[in-house]
């Protein structure tokens, strides 16, 4: 396994989910680090996702919530699976950054279906659930399908516009709902 594939499946996560889901973003990249093995991000600020959570109506807001927290999630977990299937253990390379990113943001947002702010175990529950929607996701093949092409123009390209990861999503993914 390298790390750049396994970085390019963590981006392509991200991407793919953003295209079906709505999340706004410009591109999505791949780049070699220094000595140090491989970089990548999504591009699209935190400051930019909390402004398009913030512009919804409710209860609109809160699907979007849901939405950035699997979007934060399933980076974490196409890596893991795809470190899995290429024979390795599923944490090799874990970004944790996304992590604390990730649990910062649902806690700040974080409201049951009647809008109360969630705390404590319930937020963790909440968490857990939305992670196992996002790997449900996964599981699916045509969906993950769609995060391996991306990874691999990824690998040969650098960098895709999110209009260029939206075209392999809908070629790929367009007769099926997600």
């Amino acid at each position: 396994m390298s790390d750049e594939a396994r970085k390019a499946h963590h981006e392509a996560g991200h991407a793919v989910f953003a295209t079906i889901k709505g999340i706004p973003y410009r591109s999505v990249f791949l780049r070699k680090d220094d000595g140090q093995g491989y970089s990548g991000a999504v591009d699209v600020t935190e400051a930019e996702l909390r402004a398009w959570i913030q512009a919804a109506p409710e209860p609109e807001r809160q699907i979007r919530v849901d939405y950035v927290v699997q979007f934060k999630a399933i980076g974490v977990l196409a890596a893991r699976r795809y470190a899995t299937e290429a024979g390795f253990s599923p944490d090799i390379g874990t970004d944790f950054n996304d992590e604390l990113q990730l649990r910062n943001l649902f806690y700040e947002f974080a409201r049951d279906p009647s809008g109360t702010l969630l705390d404590g175990q319930a937020k963790l529950d909440r968490s857990q659930h939305l992670r196992g929607k996002a790997q449900q996701l996964l599981e699916d093949p045509i969906f993950w399908r769609a995060i391996s092409t991306v990874a691999q123009k990824l690998q040969a390209l650098g960098e895709l516009s999110s209009a260029e990861t939206a075209e392999i999503a809908r070629e790929l993914l367009c007769s099926e709902s997600y």
